[in-house]
């Protein structure tokens, strides 16, 4: 803890608080190839900035309910998409 800033940790993201609340929202491509691979390597990466990191996996490309559920994280498939079906 840091001295006269109640639950902030330090080093580095001491201005993260035991109370802070962070979400990551993602769209991603479908998990397949390559791609897959770095997009999950994201994921994991954003819930280790902080213990209380949120990460929310919208649409319902391949994967992406596998994806979120294998990962421990909420999973918002239904999205609105316009004409040209890009979001």
């Amino acid at each position: 803890m840091v001295p006269g800033n109640t639950g902030a940790k330090e080093g580095a993201g001491s201005r993260l608080t035991e109370t802070t609340m962070l979400t990551f929202l993602t769209s991603p491509k479908p998990f397949r190839g390559h791609i897959g691979v770095i997009q999950r390597n994201a994921i994991q990466s954003w819930k280790l900035v902080h213990e209380n990191a949120e990460v929310i996996l919208f649409g319902e490309e391949e994967g992406a309910e596998e994806t979120a559920r294998e990962l421990g994280i909420r999973h918002a498939p239904h999205v609105k998409r316009n004409a040209r079906d890009d979001r």
